[in-house]
């Protein structure tokens, strides 16, 4: 039994390890939630487009970031009540316009157990885009 466990703990380990290379490679952020909506795991590009830090963000609600005006809207607190895939524009507290995309994970009975979501930020291209239209109406 013991040995069970410790397998299944060094595999969690693991993958714990897969999960964090690949949120520290990204160049978008990444963002995991748990069932409730709180915060498990945040990658660097969290802090860059939304202005906090991973210890900032840990442990807290999507509702209480939305409150607190990091970002609106909670494209997770959308995907918890929707139960489905929600992609959108967000805008947070720094000013940033993010094109996210959040996606259930579900145990076998369908009750949501995660939320992944992917934003990239879309600001400069936003404005690159609204320079264009003065430029052609000039």
């Amino acid at each position: 039994m013991n040995r069970k466990r410790e397998e299944l703990n060094s595999i969690d380990e693991i993958a714990d390890g897969e999960l964090k290379t690949i949120f520290d490679i990204s160049h978008d952020a990444i963002y995991m939630s748990d069932g409730e909506g709180r915060t498990l795991k945040v990658s660097s590009g969290c802090e860059r487009i939304w202005g906090y830090k991973e210890t900032e963000l840990l442990g807290k609600t999507v509702y209480e970031l939305e409150k607190e005006g990091a970002y609106s809207p909670s494209i997770t607190r959308l995907v918890l009540e929707k139960k489905e895939k929600v992609s959108m524009i967000q805008v947070t507290k720094l000013g940033r316009r993010l094109k996210v995309i959040g996606a259930p994970i579900k145990n076998t009975k369908g009750d949501i157990i995660r939320v992944v979501n992917i934003s990239k930020d879309i600001t400069e291209q936003n404005q690159s885009l609204q320079n264009e239209k003065k430029n052609c109406s000039i």
